[in-house]
Formats: structure tokens, C-alpha cells, sequence
């Protein structure tokens, strides 16, 4: 499970920095909710659905098609046992 807290989308070719991790990523589909964002994400042949919340005057938001990068801090990863 991904939280808010530790992602980030950015446009593709944008700097990740280098303390995170950055995933290509396409856009397979995105929903407004009214108080959120639902990204339907492939990378590769993975598929991932993250939510982001609304904060329409701060954040540019991909949309439907977009190719972007996922960002992910390294230090907030965490690996669960099954």
C-alpha cells in the first residue's frame, strides 16, 4: 500500500531528487471524486491505483494518458512479511 504522504507524480524528465526512487508510470485512467484524485497506474505490467487529495489550486494533477514518474522517498519504504 502506497500513502499520500510518500508519493509523488511528476512529469516525465522531471528531477526525483536523489533520495527517492522514480517509476515510469502511464496514466491508465483518472477519476475526480470531489475531495480526491483515483489514478488507475501501469508500470510495465503492473498495475497500481493511488489516491491523492484535492488540492486543486497548489498541485497540477496528470491526466487520463499522461506518461509520468512515481516518486517514492527511499526512507519511506517499508517491507511487510507476508
Amino acid at each position: 500500500m502506497l500513502f499520500r504522504s510518500h508519493l509523488r507524480l511528476l512529469s516525465r524528465g522531471e528531477s526525483a531528487g536523489t533520495d527517492a526512487y522514480a517509476l515510469d508510470a502511464h496514466v491508465h485512467d483518472a477519476i475526480y471524486l470531489g475531495a480526491r484524485f483515483e489514478y488507475h497506474l501501469k508500470i510495465g505490467n503492473m498495475k497500481l491505483m493511488a489516491w491523492l487529495p484535492d488540492h486543486s489550486s497548489t498541485v497540477a494533477y496528470p491526466e487520463k494518458g499522461s506518461d509520468i514518474q512515481i516518486i517514492l522517498p527511499k526512507d519511506s519504504l517499508r517491507w511487510l512479511p507476508n
